[in-house]
């Protein structure tokens, strides 16, 4: 004995959108949904919607995108230059520091006391050339890091494009 398993039916167009005329009586073979999403950054609108708005608008939405970019320009060379200031006044102290202890280590070696005095030259010649190699190899990892990055989002664009 066989039994008969009834499959349930499929629903039609005109069942799903609630029409019954005959037109809509297609069986439904699948639903396909289509997501779109786009976005956008930056001071001015996408040209679609810029174009859109009245000329007096526009001209105000340029200046007021162009007094930003200035303004963002002009806190941007001020960080930069307090950096420089900064970096430069560091290295100044670190000669003056070092100098010091220099003379201070030859002025030891001279009054007798050769250990201290030895120590204090060539321990602030040894921190210092420390700290150079430090800070190289810092820049070094850093720059590495950045050329890896950068080296990947190439390749990336490169394979966007390619599809």
């Amino acid at each position: 004995m066989s039994k008969n398993k009834s499959r349930p039916s499929k629903p039609t167009i005109g069942e799903i959108i609630g029409d019954s005329s005959d037109s809509s009586r297609n069986r439904v073979k699948g639903v396909k949904t289509v997501t779109m999403q786009r976005t956008w950054s930056g001071p001015l609108p996408p040209p679609e919607i810029f174009n859109q708005y009245p000329k007096e608008v526009q001209e105000a939405i340029i200046a007021q995108a162009d007094a930003q970019m200035k303004h963002r320009h002009k806190i941007e060379s001020k960080v930069v230059a307090s950096g420089v200031a900064n970096s430069g006044r560091g290295m100044n102290y670190a000669f003056w520091l070092t100098l010091t202890m220099i003379g201070a280590g030859i002025l030891l070696v001279g009054m007798g006391h050769s250990t201290a005095g030895l120590v204090a030259i060539f321990g602030t010649g040894s921190f210092q050339a420390g700290n150079y190699l430090l800070q190289k190899a810092k820049e070094m990892h850093r720059t590495g890091k950045r050329a890896k990055k950068l080296n990947k989002e190439h390749i990336e664009d490169e394979q966007a494009s390619a599809n």
